[in-house]
């Protein structure tokens, strides 16, 4: 799962940005998901989406399941550098 949510999010710049340098990883416990890391591009994404977007593809859709991409806490922890920097 954690890695799902890391490319997800590695593949939402890379489609916007083929120059973006992305190092993100992602941690999930319970129902909830903390990504963190440093990107460094021009674009931006919407992180909690994309995260939410991702839960919901694998599948998890009810607490009962361990987690729900609608209410679960997406913690986001990302370092955004311009590429002259990074």
């Amino acid at each position: 799962m954690c890695d799902y949510i890391s490319d997800t999010i590695l593949d939402a710049y890379l489609s916007i940005d083929q120059d973006a340098k992305i190092a993100c990883e992602s941690c999930v416990k319970n129902n909830m998901c903390m990504v963190f890391g440093e990107i460094s591009s021009q674009k931006m994404v919407n992180y909690e989406q994309l995260v939410r977007n991702a839960i919901k593809e694998i599948g998890y859709d009810d607490v009962k399941k361990g987690m729900d991409y609608r209410n679960a806490t997406v913690i986001v922890n990302i370092d955004t550098q311009s590429p002259d920097i990074f």
